[in-house]
């Protein structure tokens, strides 16, 4: 009778943690939109649906750079990593490809993450803090959003959990091997997963009495062993061995040289990142330094500051070596992808949405060791967590209230995509400055807009163009020429095109070539 009291004790206050969690991710999945509406989340369903059809791992939206080092149809996908669209695939052979289906294919990850991050937090300390980790992680605003829209986000939290474990539970120089195939792998979820490396080695250097240089060499192998198929991949269809072969060329955008957020994704010419920067390193650091900011900014809105604050201390304070170790490592993951990702356009609190697990799990247990340490009775630190808590409920307020983000122009992406089925032959490229829309919702091979009307001609000699589509965002001038803004305004026209427009679809222009 003792025992099986003992164990409903035990048992009753997970089941109730975990009805928790299932009634706020089931909550939120009702509430939320029920199509895509991110950019990158159209473009990773495309991929997958290309996967689904057999028709392998094909893209469906090119930049115009691509063209500068192949043309390749079907174009095979070198910007976007392959393991959710994949696992997306999975979901849409058993199904449908959908908008609902890739979102709870994205979902699905929410809850892998909530559930291995309770397993985490109880293994490196206890039942109790496990279950606090998992209400700051469930109710975290920026993490529900970003995993049930169809983003790699939760995927990459995922992985990130046992990395972590992993790599602080490591004794022997072989199970660094397996930490840095983990960090390979993360490379087929999210393009920056290579930046885990650097943190990941200060780690080593930090932890290992002996056979420090063995143990970095197994980490950079383990590393390496994930991701040749990667670059032999990129080799073959780009002729670049480089993991991130278009990447580097975001780099440019909003400096002197390119002054648009996207112009060199819409430019046909590559330009060398590394000769810009060398001659001209006050241009490029300003840009960096306006970006810094602006991904500061973004992280300033969301209780992630208040907790990596807590880290800091944990680094200072806690007792133990490994403790401080294990808060270092978040830290520094943390703050290099803040100072390489400004180095693009990665403006947005979203790339740092998987690492909230592992910052939830490490700062409740640095406030519960500290507060241990201090003698302060267990009321006051459950006060304490319980008040960080509200904070970050207080926050993630605008999320629970917005969840219906773009519903309203959910029918008019419809209407739009019919239209472009209905006018654009199934084998003919469309070149748009909506390409993740035309497709994924109107199936067709898409290519973005060249920032120059000129610029048209080079890409009519390498693809089958057989429309152009223009929207309203052809008339923002910081990314286009005046020139496309007159054509979708009708005061010019487009050699060897036809104008087409339609009163249910406003705003938009099509453009077919004529026979």
């Amino acid at each position: 009778m003792w025992c099986s009291s003992e164990i409903i004790k035990k048992v009753v206050p997970v089941c109730c943690l975990f009805a928790v969690v299932l009634t706020v991710g089931l909550g939120y999945y009702a509430r939320s939109p029920k199509h895509l509406f991110f950019p990158d989340a159209m473009e990773y369903a495309a991929v997958a649906r290309n996967m689904a059809r057999g028709q392998g791992a094909t893209s469906q939206a090119l930049w115009v750079l691509r063209l500068a080092f192949t043309n390749e149809l079907p174009a095979s996908e070198v910007r976007r990593p392959l393991l959710l669209p994949l696992w997306t695939s999975l979901w849409f052979r058993l199904s449908a490809a959908t908008d609902c289906v890739a979102i709870a294919a994205s979902g699905f990850w929410w809850y892998a993450a909530v559930l291995l991050t309770f397993l985490l937090a109880w293994k490196k300390g206890s039942a109790e803090i496990a279950a606090w980790s998992v209400l700051f992680l469930v109710f975290d605003g920026s993490f529900l959003r970003y995993s049930f829209c169809g983003l790699s986000e939760p995927l990459f939290a995922f992985l990130l959990i046992p990395v972590f474990w992993l790599l602080c539970n490591s004794q022997r120089p072989m199970h660094f091997l397996g930490v840095g195939l983990l960090i390979g792998l993360g490379q087929w979820i999210r393009t920056n997963s290579l930046f885990l490396l650097l943190p990941a080695l200060v780690f080593v250097v930090a932890k290992a009495r002996e056979k420090t240089l063995l143990r970095i060499l197994c980490l950079v192998v383990g590393f390496g062993v994930a991701v040749v198929p990667i670059a032999v991949r990129n080799f073959s269809v780009m002729g670049t061995f480089a993991l991130n072969p278009l990447y580097p060329y975001v780099a440019l955008n909003s400096t002197p040289l390119i002054p648009s957020a996207h112009g060199m994704e819409r430019s046909i010419e590559p330009i060398s990142p590394m000769a810009y920067f060398l001659s001209n390193p006050a241009a490029f650091f300003s840009k960096w330094g306006t970006h810094f900011v602006n991904n500061y900014q973004c992280l300033a809105f969301s209780i992630y500051p208040l907790c990596l604050g807590v880290l800091i201390v944990g680094c200072l304070c806690l007792r133990e070596a490994q403790g401080r170790k294990a808060c270092l490592f978040v830290l520094l993951s943390v703050v290099v992808s803040l100072i390489l990702l400004s180095l693009g356009e990665y403006e947005d609190i979203r790339f740092y949405v998987p690492f909230a697990p592992l910052i939830f799990v490490l700062a409740v247990q640095v406030i519960w060791e500290i507060g241990n340490n201090v003698g302060a009775k267990p009321w006051k630190t459950r006060a304490l967590l319980g008040s960080l808590l509200t904070v970050g409920l207080i926050i993630s307020v605008n999320h629970f209230s917005s969840v219906d983000e773009n519903e309203g122009r959910n029918w008019y992406l419809e209407r739009l995509a019919a239209r472009v089925q209905t006018s654009v032959p199934a084998d003919g490229v469309v070149v748009s400055d909506v390409p993740w829309v035309t497709g994924w919702r109107a199936d067709r091979i898409s290519v973005w807009l060249p920032a120059k009307v000129q610029e048209l001609k080079s890409i009519e000699q390498d693809l089958p163009v057989a429309a152009v589509l223009l929207t309203q965002g052809a008339l923002d001038p910081r990314e286009f020429s005046p020139e496309w803004g007159a054509i979708h305004r009708g005061e010019s026209s487009l050699n060897g095109y036809m104008r087409t427009t339609w009163d249910d679809v406003p705003g938009v222009v099509l453009l077919r070539k004529m026979e």
